[in-house]
């Protein structure tokens, strides 16, 4: 699997002097389409023609379309201004399919991973909220009970931290940090969910990721980790419609 991802990416940039027969990419002259477009209710429209749509037609590097990958990491930069370690984006089919991803890579059957007080996938440890969202001190005396009694200890915690769904918590910065502060503890990782963080106006909840809080901890360790979930991430997007395939 890293040899055919390694050849689709050479193939990818192989340019037009050259025939590659990887991946079986067929030949863009004959491709259908040489312009698509997409209007806005409100005026102004999104086009692609050339070798933008040729290549949006084409076979795709499993991390995604090169041109749209280069545009969201300009965002993340802009908007988030992570600190400054490895790092990269990946794209899937919407947020449901990178939550899946990302279970399925670091849990083992039987793990368990902490959530808030409503379900949502899988084997849960849920966590009370109230009116400010998830409380860190009973997640901190859940965990210490567990701990005191040998059981299987989370690896992780899912948090929605702004405008949670349904309830609509958001969590203060102080809360964020006491759940970091609870995850080197008690050595679990934080998957952060944030789809409605542009319905937040509070400027301070807006801007304090996880990532932020985590910049005075992070390490080669923590960077290691980031380049292990891209790889295999990628190769499960690359696994996954064989899976679909035997299914059927």
């Amino acid at each position: 699997m890293r040899r055919d991802r390694a050849t689709a990416t050479l193939a990818y940039g192989v340019g037009r002097q050259m025939i590659s027969l990887a991946e079986g990419m067929p030949n863009e002259e004959v491709f259908p389409f040489n312009r698509l477009e997409m209007g806005w209710t409100k005026g102004g429209a999104l086009h692609m023609e050339g070798k933008e749509l040729s290549t949006a037609l084409q076979y795709l590097p499993s991390q995604g379309l090169p041109a749209l990958l280069s545009e969201l990491r300009a965002f993340q930069q802009d908007l988030h201004r992570p600190p400054p370690l490895q790092r990269d984006v990946i794209v899937t089919n919407g947020a449901q399919h990178g939550i899946y991803q990302t279970l399925d890579l670091l849990l083992d059957q039987g793990d368990r991973y902490c959530s808030r007080s409503i379900p949502t996938l899988g084997c849960m440890l849920l966590i009370p909220e109230d009116e400010h969202g998830l409380v860190p001190e009973t997640l901190d005396a859940v965990l210490s009970d567990r701990l005191s009694r040998g059981l299987r200890m989370p690896r992780l915690i899912y948090l929605v931290p702004t405008a949670n769904n349904p309830t609509g918590t958001t969590l203060p910065a102080h809360r964020r940090r006491q759940i970091y502060d609870l995850a080197c503890k008690y050595d679990f990782l934080i998957l952060e969910d944030d789809p409605y963080m542009f319905l937040n106006f509070d400027d301070e909840h807006l801007r304090l990721t996880f990532s932020k809080i985590a910049l005075k901890d992070m390490d080669l360790a923590a960077r290691t980790l980031a380049d292990i979930i891209k790889e295999e991430q990628s190769r499960s997007l690359q696994k996954q419609p064989q899976r679909l395939a035997t299914q059927h």
